[in-house]
């Protein structure tokens, strides 16, 4: 009869371990009682040791200062490091474009700059208007366009239809080119020359580089402030400084080149 008591309870014993467990046995209720005197009469840590902890765990007064700082500091660090990043790609990266859009990018910033209560949409006319007559000049000058018919009655009706399409116009100058506008579009030889923004995304191949563009040309613009009226009689000479690079003639009607908004920047500050 001991012999079974005995196996029993070792059987019983085994039996506190579950199956697959790291021989960990589930604690018994008599192990609970005798393990709550030995609790209750455990040493309290000494000071020494809970300050050593407290200094092991980044809890002593001098150190959660300096932790709280970093954690406060390092957002606005992580911000600003992606900014420089973003942007120095951003003008390190040469837009392949015609000089046309430039054209008409630059002119309506331009405007927009030394005529700030004009609309946006005002201004990308204008910026449209110059790009369009410059093409018409540099077309004719090197048999692209058809010349300009001068015979007396095709003069007459250019001059019949803007003087009423102009009927109640205002005139605004802007790089040298006079500019007619009525309802916040630009008149050209007595029709209209609306420029959707669009337009220009499309040609700059997409809005990032569009805005890339027309952020570094109105930045750079800001450093001629005081000096408005100097920067409208070079404005155009200005834009020949930056605009891509194609052959010259009619080896370089509608080619495309690189604008590199870092030379671009570079010409426009003042």
């Amino acid at each position: 009869m001991p012999t079974t008591r005995s196996a029993s309870k070792k059987q019983a014993s085994l039996d506190d371990f579950t199956e697959g467990s790291t021989l960990k046995p589930q604690p018994s209720r008599n192990k609970a009682v005798r393990e709550e005197p030995k609790s209750t009469t455990s040493k309290p840590p000494s000071k020494e040791n809970s300050s050593a902890k407290r200094k092991l765990d980044g809890d002593d007064k001098t150190s959660r200062p300096r932790s709280k700082k970093l954690k406060e500091e390092e957002p606005e660090n992580t911000k600003q490091s992606h900014f420089e990043e973003h942007s120095t790609t951003e003008l390190e990266k040469p837009i392949v474009i015609n000089r046309s859009p430039v054209l008409q990018l630059w002119g309506a910033s331009v405007a927009s700059f030394l005529h700030p209560a004009e609309s946006w949409e005002t201004c990308l006319s204008i910026g449209g208007s110059i790009a369009s007559l410059c093409a018409i000049s540099k077309g004719r000058a090197i048999g692209k366009v058809e010349p300009k018919d001068t015979s007396d009655e095709a003069e007459k009706k250019r001059k019949d239809r803007k003087r009423k399409s102009e009927d109640d116009s205002r005139e605004l100058e802007v790089m040298g080119f006079p500019m007619h506008i009525k309802n916040g579009v630009v008149l050209v030889d007595g029709k209209q020359k609306p420029l959707n923004e669009g337009s220009l995304r499309s040609k700059f191949g997409g809005e990032g580089s569009l805005n890339a563009a027309k952020k570094v040309m109105q930045e750079a613009l800001e450093t001629w402030q005081n000096d408005k009226d100097e920067l409208d009689k070079k404005a155009f000479h200005i834009y020949e400084k930056f605009r891509p690079n194609v052959a010259s003639g009619s080896g370089g009607w509608g080619k495309k080149g690189e604008l590199n908004l870092h030379e671009v920047r570079s010409v426009i500050t003042k």
